[in-house]
């Protein structure tokens, strides 16, 4: 194959549209819970301040009592874009809000939130047609669309980390801080970076290098993801950037493949649990990776729980659970955020400190952790 056409398939080519709408759905609960946030309090910075340092001269200002509506309107269509409904205008008209408001003081400008504004951008040249029942009924996985809006989405946010892998290179100085979240992984974390600050600060230039190329040219992909994952929960329960780690996380999605399924979970036609157990997870199984197949051992009065066939593997309860989860990747992913999303909500309220977030990562790291022992404890059995 030529680099000409090479080059033609990579980028005008079409690529499964599901990742891209699962990008997009995820994106909408940021925009609801940080970015709204950051727009309003942008918004009331302008009632207070009497001196303004605009990008552009000349933008005109809107008033105090046009902030609501703006308010509002960046909430219809945050929520149209989480539904899919006009989800490409939604996209435009948030990316268009959010530039305009930046361009009004240079105070205004933030990497994570200018970040943010250009991949709503990107959204709006991505497949509007996906609506958010389509994914849950996994008819999105059918739908094919143009490569390019996906390449471009991804490559944003391997720019991200390019950049910041360039910018800790050549720059004088740089450090972990921010608001810290664990009073114990605090220490750790202090300890860690006071005891080799150059090995650290070695290990987070390389990391962030590797997650460059991966993003580029994801494969393997569970290699990336898990280098994405990784670094997002690492910034996210030390340091707390909000915005950043979301949108890092959220690019996992742009990189799962679709179809493939490996994992078949058993299911018996006459039991209620196992009907529903094949209800949810068809529902979070949005990039169709795993299947059902008939089962026998459950009794009218009695289920089996889960039983999971993975190549010659057959695992059973938590483990097959932890294996299904991580399969699929909605369901961990979707945990993690939509607990963020609460925990976010809930430290605003000054209810209580406690993170919903770290819980839903402590979480996740336990199914990880039995998933990784009973792959230990096989590897063991196996005669030599």
């Amino acid at each position: 194959m030529s680099a000409v056409s090479a080059w033609a398939r990579v980028w005008h080519g079409d690529v499964p549209a599901v990742r891209l709408a699962a990008f997009r759905t995820f994106l909408a609960l940021y925009v609801l819970t940080i970015y709204r946030g950051l727009l309003a309090r942008d918004l009331r910075a302008l009632e207070r301040w009497e001196f303004h340092f605009p990008f552009v001269d000349g933008l005109p200002i809107p008033p105090a009592w046009l902030h609501s509506g703006i308010e509002g309107l960046i909430v219809l269509a945050a929520l149209a874009l989480f539904f899919g409904v006009a989800a490409r205008a939604a996209a435009f008209g948030l990316a268009a809000i959010g530039f305009w408001i930046v361009l009004l003081d240079q105070d205004f400008f933030k990497h994570n939130l200018w970040l943010c504004i250009n991949l709503l951008f990107l959204l709006g040249f991505a497949p509007g047609r996906i609506r958010l029942w389509d994914l849950f009924t996994g008819r999105a996985r059918a739908i094919r669309a143009a490569a390019w809006p996906e390449r471009l989405v991804r490559m944003q946010i391997a720019i991200a980390f390019g950049f910041a892998t360039v910018h800790k290179i050549v720059g004088r100085d740089w450090g972990l801080e921010g608001a810290r979240t664990l009073a114990p992984l605090d220490s750790a974390n202090d300890f860690a970076l006071s005891a080799a600050p150059g090995a650290i600060s070695a290990f987070v230039i390389v990391l962030e290098a590797a997650i460059f190329v991966y993003l580029l040219r994801p494969k393997p992909w569970w290699l990336a993801a898990t280098l994405v994952a990784g670094f997002a929960a690492y910034i996210e329960v030390l340091l707390r950037p909000l915005l950043f780690s979301w949108m890092v996380g959220t690019s996992i999605l742009l990189i799962v493949p679709v179809g493939g399924a490996t994992c078949r979970i058993v299911t018996a036609s006459d039991c209620a649990r196992c009907t529903r157990r094949r209800r949810w997870t068809s529902a979070l199984d949005w990039f169709g990776r795993v299947t059902f197949e008939p089962g026998t051992d459950c009794q009218p009065e009695r289920c089996s729980g889960w039983v999971v066939h993975d190549g010659a593997e057959t695992l059973r309860g938590l483990r097959a659970m932890a294996r299904v989860a991580f399969t699929s990747v909605v369901p961990v992913f979707g945990f993690v955020i939509l607990a963020g999303a609460a925990g976010l909500r809930w430290r605003a309220s000054h209810v209580s400190g406690l993170d919903l977030l770290v819980l839903a990562m402590a979480g996740v790291a336990a199914l990880a952790a039995v998933e990784i022992w009973g792959r230990l404890r096989a590897r063991r059995a196996k005669p030599a």
